[in-house]
Parts: structure tokens; sequence; C-alpha cells
């Protein structure tokens, strides 16, 4: 008898009437010409009649005007919200079939009788559909903010790592996978001036990078996922440990971090209120006075403005925010008088003027003194560096002068997020990948690992993903025989059993990055129309479209210099160099290298400054090379690139890479032309139902021959039922 539980945030539950209801299970893994189908996993939509018992469950959200709280912890009776999913079981006598969660989709009254059409999930469909509406930059990484200085650059790659918990700021013990570390990159901060030597290093070169796990660990942190808990499951440990060294690196053309909180302001405080006016006929021209900044917020100590005179402001960052002005004004004015008020921008290394935004006065028709209020909203734009600001006022016609205004500029207009440039010793939170869905970077982790997804009733929300040879690891030939099961006698052999040939081969397979238009990336391009690491290969007995894997990470080819090796992500050509965004990059942290000696200097006030003076650096690379190992260990390139750009030898060649280590023994599977499918019907029980696992191998005896398979697809209802099942034979090199 089917039994079916809703379980409430505090452990309580309540079994709903399931009389009637056509339950079944549906599983399905892949198929031969779908390497990227990943996820085995049950969704199931039912129906449920509107008794007195589920009509109390779900608190008779039917009625019209029926409203909840979603401030309190109750999921069911009278809080009960379709937005929230409710933990579920699902019983068959006393075998549990299915353990996953249930959210409302409609409810339906049909000749006066209601209705609930309901769909059940399994964590990892819950998962993947709640990623796909949300960007990694929603992640909240706040708590990773840090004084950005050469200590919190030399002390992440190998001692701690600096945090603010909202008040104050704490250390993490160094942790590879945990938090942040800085790699050197060579992002195109060419040095200039004093320190153009080639063993100087800009400190904008050293940027933030987030582990990998970090990330993973937010976004299946989230509210939303509540007690979602996640491992890499491997069978060696040399997965988890270089998975734990991967790191997201930063992609801004300028290095740059959200602040929270944060308010600029300049008023005037001195007289007179406006510099002397410049005349031309009946316009008059002047600057309006502000001699007073104030900022507030929890990043008050960033210099954004300073002031050159008491009228013109520079900018000491970029600053893509909002913005408003406002001035208080009393003049003299006749029938034609114009008043207008303006903001002015002079970018750095230029003479003349921008006018950002503007706003007339609104005066009488008459003459007299006029006094009133501008205030002008501005636009979210971005702010360059080195610009000057100004306010300035524009008279038409006016027969006296602006006596005594007063005035105000403020930046960002609330206090919301804004993007800042950062400042040496300022404050800077790690960034993410902007317009990056959350379920395209688990999505490109899955594909560069060939991992599956799946989780066990005995943990429902704990997702599991592991590579597809540990996933399938007992149908190798040394576990097959104690591992798989025998579903000879289950078996309806008078029902049909369709044997499908291997006719579903690509013809060939791309497994590939992203291109990108930094300079590197495009010269490769430029040279063998391809991507860097791109790995491609025809099959002679393919028949059907290429089947292509593409990342949403681009190359990060390294290069070498005074005995450092690095990325280099950088715009220009051979002759110009300039920074650029970039496509998002995944790269190891190797732990820190001693180098040449090299100084690191910063920009103070439009001048060069030293930070330090290192003989190590902390590398980050496509090879992994940690400290623990005197060998390069592998690469996560796809395929031997066909040039590099530092010094190459024989030893990069032979090491593993992504798709030796991870895909190689799928493509062999799938591509062995005595490969095939079986379809047939078996019946299958309660208890085989509860202990389905794709991960056992089955063993099928008939008339007909034997063989060893994988489930692909099962599709049950009940016990009484056949359920359609189909099969993939595993294949030894000889016939089974």
């Amino acid at each position: 008898m089917l039994k079916l539980f809703l379980i409430d945030y505090d452990g309580s539950s309540v079994e709903l009437d399931t009389e009637g209801i056509d339950f079944g299970l549906d599983f399905k893994i892949s198929n031969l010409s779908d390497l990227s189908a990943r996820f085995g996993n049950i969704t199931r939509e039912i129906t449920l009649k509107g008794t007195e018992v589920n009509n109390n469950a779900f608190g008779y959200i039917y009625r019209l005007g029926r409203t909840n709280d979603l401030g309190l912890d109750n999921k069911l009776f009278f809080n009960y919200n379709s937005l929230r999913q409710v933990d579920c079981l699902v019983y068959d006598d006393s075998n549990l079939l299915f353990r996953g969660t249930l959210r409302l989709i409609s409810t339906v009254k049909n000749n006066g009788v209601i209705y609930y059409n309901v769909v059940l999930t399994d964590a990892v469909i819950d998962l993947m559909k709640f990623t796909q509406d949300k960007l990694l930059s929603d992640l909240d990484v706040n708590d990773l903010t840090h004084k950005y200085s050469i200590d919190s650059i030399t002390q992440s790659w190998s001692r701690k790592t600096q945090r603010w918990n909202g008040v104050t700021y704490s250390n993490s013990p160094f942790e590879k996978g945990s938090g942040y570390v800085y790699g050197y990159v060579y992002y195109g901060m060419t040095p200039s001036g004093t320190w153009s030597g080639d063993n100087a290093v800009n400190i904008y070169d050293y940027r933030p990078s987030l582990y990998v796990k970090e990330i993973v660990d937010r976004i299946i942190g989230q509210t939303a996922l509540s007690g979602f808990t996640w491992e890499l499951k491997d069978s060696t440990g040399g997965l988890t440990e270089r998975f734990n060294s991967l790191v997201l690196l930063n992609n801004q053309d300028k290095l740059a971090s959200r602040v929270s909180n944060f308010q600029t302001k300049l008023t005037r405080s001195g007289s007179p209120g406006y510099s002397g006016f410049s005349t031309i006929g009946f316009t008059k021209r002047s600057k309006l006075r502000l001699d007073t900044l104030t900022q507030t917020g929890s990043n008050a100590s960033i210099t954004l403005l300073t002031p050159i005179d008491n009228y013109y402001w520079r900018l000491e960052s970029d600053i893509t925010a909002d913005a408003s002005f406002s001035v208080d004004y009393t003049i003299s004015v006749n029938s034609t008088s114009t008043l207008k008020f303006s903001l002015q921008e002079v970018l750095e290394g230029e003479y003349t003027n921008t006018e950002v935004s503007y706003k007339y006065a609104t005066l009488p028709g008459t003459s007299g003194t006029a006094s009133g209020n501008v205030t002008m909203y501005v636009p979210k734009r971005t702010y360059k560096q080195g610009s000057k600001l100004y306010l300035t006022t524009t008279a038409y016609n006016i027969p006296g002068t602006v006596f005594n205004p007063t005035a105000s500029f403020t930046i960002p207009y609330t206090t919301s997020d804004v993007l800042i440039s950062t400042q040496y010793n300022s404050n800077i939170t790690p960034t993410l990948p902007e317009n990056i869905k959350q379920y395209d970077l688990l999505k490109s982790l899955m594909w560069m690992f060939n991992l599956y997804a799946y989780v066990e009733k005995s943990r429902p929300k704990h997702i599991i993903f592991q590579t597809y040879d540990d996933f399938y690891v007992y149908s190798q030939a040394n576990y097959i025989v104690n591992t798989a099961l025998d579903w000879s006698d289950k078996v309806i052999y008078n029902e049909d059993l369709k044997k499908s040939m291997n006719l579903t081969i690509p013809k060939s397979y791309v497994y590939t990055y992203k291109e990108d238009k930094d300079y590197i990336n495009e010269d490769y391009k430029n040279g063998f129309n391809s991507v860097y690491g791109q790995l491609k290969f025809n099959d002679a007995y393919g028949v059907t479209d290429t089947k292509k894997v593409e990342l949403i990470f681009s190359p990060s080819p390294l290069v070498q210099s005074n005995g450092k090796k690095f990325p280099m992500i950088r715009g220009g050509s051979d002759i110009e160099i300039k920074t650029t965004n970039s496509n998002p990059r995944i790269v190891y942290f190797n732990d820190l290298k001693s180098t040449d000696s090299y100084t690191v200097y910063y920009t103070s006030s439009g001048l060069p400054a030293t930070a330090s003076t290192l003989g190590i650096y902390g590398e980050v690379s496509e090879y992994y090379n940690p400290n623990t190992s005197t060998d390069l260990v592998d690469s996560l390139q796809f395929g031997l690139p066909r040039k590099t750009y530092f010094p190459f030898s024989a030893t990069y060649s032979s090491l593993p890479n992504l798709y030796t280590r991870y895909h190689i023994n799928q493509v062999t599977e799938l591509t062995n032309s005595n490969l095939y499918t079986l379809e047939c019907k078996v019946y299958l029980s309660e208890v085989d139902m509860a202990l389905f696992d794709f991960r056992t191998p089955i063993y099928i005896s008939t008339d007909i021959g034997n063989s060893y398979f994988k489930v692909l697809e099962l599709s049950w209802k009940d016990a009484k039922t056949p359920a359609s099942v189909k099969l993939q034979s595993i294949f030894f090199g000889v016939e089974n």
C-alpha cells in the first residue's frame, strides 16, 4: 500500500490520503549519443484528491484570499505556501521508494472536487532548477572582505587569510579550498616611471581568486537550499586534492570590488559659494564651491575624491554608481532669465569638459528676486580614476548674481552596492564573474571531470559528485561478478527483447574551452584555427553529428619571465599592451614558489610607491605542481597544444589531462563497435525498487545468450505491472 508523508520543519509529519493516485518511478541516466547527460534523478508529478486530510495539510490553499506568513518556520497546515518545498517520504508498505521534496504546482476544482497537482523531486534536481535562475554574482562573499595589502597577498599563500565579520577583521588558517588566494597573473598592468625595470611588478597583477570549492560550498549553502550538503567522492583522494586547489581567477579589466553601505558627499561650507563669473554678453558662468567632504558606511576609509581646490575634485578610483546634485539659490531675475545647473567632468589628460547631467531652475516670468532648489538625479555610469568633477551654474539674462548658493554632490545617490576600483590598503572583496549562472558553473565542472551527481536515501539532501570511472567501478571486470544483480528470472520473455546496435557513434568529438579575445588566445586561434588545449578527433565508424563538450571557462596559457611561470591575460598586440576583461578562467594554485627577486609597487596620489621586495610568488597554473610533489602531476587541458608560450619539455607532453584522466574510458566504451542496448520488460518488486542503484550492474541470461549491463532507463509503476528497462551492454573484449 502506497504511503506519502510530508515532514514539517520540526520533524513532525502528516500522512496524506493517496487513494487512487498513480505514483511510479522514472529513472534516466543517459543515452549513447549524449555524453553531457548527467542526472539520473527523479521528477514525478502526481495528483492528490482534496480530502479533509489533504486539504488540512495544504492549509486549504485553494481558497481565494487565503494568506500565510513566510516569516514563520511552519511549512504545513495553516502556513503552507507553494514557494517552499516540503520534505517528503514515499513508501510502498515498509519499503522506502522515494525521499526528496514535494511542491504544489496548482489546485483545480472539478465537479465540486478539489485536486492538488504536485511534483516530487530529489535534491539534485532541486539544486539544478534553483541555480538555473541564479548568477554567481548573487552569492554573498562580503565576509571575505580584507585589506588589499602586500601582507594579505603573501599570507594567503601558506599562512592565513584575513576576513571581515561585520565588525572587525579576523584571520583564518591557510587551507586550500577555503576562501581566497592571491596568485600572480600578468593582466597588462605595465610598470612605468621609476618602476620600468623587468623585475618590477604592479601590485594590481596580484588579485584575489576564490577557490572553486569555496564557491560550490556557497552555492549549495544558500538559504533556499537549507540542509543541503555535498561531497566529491573520490576513490583515490587525488581528485579531491586537485579540486581543492582549483581557483577562479579575477577576470576584470581593472581590479574593483563591490562596496556596500558606502556614500561620498560634497557640500559647501565656505564663502563665497562660487568662483568668479565669466561673462559673455548676457550669459554668466561660474563653478559652485564644494569644499567639504564626508563619507559614510563601513568602507568610509576609501579615498574616493581628493580636492584640487575648492571647486575641482579628483577621483582616486573608478566607480560605477548613480549620483545626485542639489543646489539652493537666490537670484535677481527678469522676465527672460534662465538658470541652469550642471555636473561637469574633465577626463585625465584632457582639458575640455564633458557635461554629465544638467537641470534648469524654474523661474518666475517677472522681474524681482527668486529663490528655489534644483535637485538632479544622475543615472548609473562609470566615473574614471584621474578625472575631475565640478558643479557649474550658467545664468542667461540674469541682471544680478547668484547669492550665497548652497550645493551638494552625492555618489552613490543611495548607500547601495557600487563597484569601486581597488586602492592599496583599502578594503577589497573578491569578485565573481558577471552574468554567469551558478548552474553553468556546476555543469562545466561536471563536464571537466566527467562527474555524475546523485543522492542516497539515507541522506536525501547530501549530493554526491563522482567521476564516471568511480561511479561505475562495480562494472569493472575485477568487481562485476560479485556485485552484479541477476535479473534473469525477472525478464518477461514473452514480451519483446529489442537489441539495438551501436549506430549513434558521432563522426567526431570536440572537447574544448571557450574562445576568448585576449592577446594569447587570439594569437593561438589565428595561428591554428583552434582553441588552446582543445581536443578533436574523428571516428571512422561515426554516423551522427559532432559531439561537442564546451566549458564556460577559457584557456589560461602560461608565459615565463624572471623565474616565474604565470598566466598572461591582457589585450593589445605585440607592440601595445592593454588590460582587458576576459571570460572566466580556472587554474590550479600551486603554493608559493621561489623566483628571482622583484619589486612590487603601487600608485599613491599618481606616484609609484614600493610595497615590498620579494623572492617568492604565489603560482597559479594550468598544470598541477604543488610543493608536496617533486614532479608535475597533471594538466587542465583536454589535448596537447600545438604551441606554448613558455619553454616546453617532453614532461608536459606526457602529463595526464582532463580527457585521459576522466573521459577516455567512457568514450572508448561508447565507441566500441560491439556495444548495444537491450530494451525489455521486467517484473520488479517494491524491494527491488527500494534498493535500485544505477551504479550496480545487472546480469541477464537468456536462451539467446547472456551479458552484463548498465541500466540507462527504468520506468516502474508497481510490482504487478511490468517495468520498462533500457540496458547498455558491458564489454570486456570478449563475448560475455
